[in-house]
């Protein structure tokens, strides 16, 4: 298998030109399934690793801090649930230590900007860039799609993740994957990640109980699409 071919690839083309079609081509191009040069990471490779996604290693490693946005949706998923996934995403990109997570509310955003949320397919506008950078001293921001959803049994989640360099202005990492609990590998790597993250709380395992909360599965898709940053693909976790 080959390395990931090291690409500079620009937001403003991306979003202006493109829009979905091209992200997926991006995407599509930049494949990059078990990284066999990190041979302590292969040993443990879950079945549930991202097979689509791209990453500039030594550009991510520059980046301290990283705003997270708020997640970006279809319509009809309440504002609820959201931001339980809002929170399970920011709570996994600060897990990995690889960055400063500063965040930004819909109300804030909205406020900046006049849009509660921003995708990967949408321009960021200059308001929100200078906030970012000067504001709050950001040196990248991480936009999350949900681009499916099924909260019911069998859960299903399918998230876009883009880290942008606020200096350049592209794409240092991406990632686009569904993750469906009706697969039975699926259901159960989300079961080893809910063995080993029980908490004190909670001590004793219900099984497939993560199978059953949307809440506890997005934590797990979003262990999953941060896997596949550097240095974070180098712990052993499962």
């Amino acid at each position: 298998m080959k390395l990931l071919r090291r690409m500079s690839f620009s937001l403003r083309t991306l979003i202006l030109t493109g829009g979905p079609a091209l992200i997926l081509l991006f995407l599509a191009g930049c494949q990059s399934a078990r990284m066999e040069h990190r041979e302590v990471f292969q040993k443990h490779l879950p079945a549930t690793f991202p097979s689509n996604y791209h990453v500039e290693d030594s550009r991510v490693l520059e980046l301290r801090r990283v705003l997270i946005l708020p997640v970006t949706n279809g319509p009809g998923i309440k504002n609820t649930s959201l931001e339980a996934i809002d929170q399970a995403f920011r709570a996994r990109l600060t897990d990995t230590r690889l960055f400063e997570v500063v965040q930004i509310d819909r109300d804030t955003l909205s406020r900046i900007t006049g849009s509660p949320t921003f995708g990967s397919v949408q321009p960021l506008p200059e308001s929100l860039l200078h906030y970012a950078s000067e504001t709050l001293q950001a040196d990248g921001i991480l936009t999350i799609d949900l681009t499916s959803y099924h909260p019911y049994r069998p859960i299903r989640m399918g998230t876009r993740c883009m880290l942008v360099d606020l200096k350049t202005k592209e794409v240092v990492w991406a990632v686009d994957e569904t993750f469906d609990s009706a697969r039975a590998d699926v259901a159960s790597e989300a079961m080893r990640y809910e063995a080993r993250t029980r908490t004190a709380a909670f001590p004793v395992s219900t099984g497939s109980s993560i199978l059953r909360s949307p809440r506890r599965f997005s934590e797990f898709a979003a262990e999953m699409c941060f896997l596949s940053l550097p240095e974070n693909r180098l712990s052993p976790k499962f």
